[in-house]
């Protein structure tokens, strides 16, 4: 939750190998067609990718771990 009282969901993209950020975006919603925007973009501006790698879970915390942190 952010200090207005609303959620805030970031969606970062990165290379993997250099690090290098492709897109940083912070979403009021985890609706698939803002994310899919912010990929198409990163697509047209970056290029198709060999691979991708997800992480679907909690960034920081996890409420199935010991003090809900991972």
């Amino acid at each position: 939750m952010l200090g207005n009282r609303q959620y805030g969901h970031p969606l970062t993209i990165t290379d993997h190998s250099s690090r290098y950020r492709l897109a940083c975006e912070g979403l009021d919603s985890t609706t698939s067609s803002l994310a899919f925007a912010i990929f198409q973009q990163a697509v047209k501006n970056f290029g198709v990718p060999e691979a991708m790698r997800a992480d679907h879970s909690c960034p920081f915390s996890s409420p199935n771990a010991l003090s809900g942190l991972s």
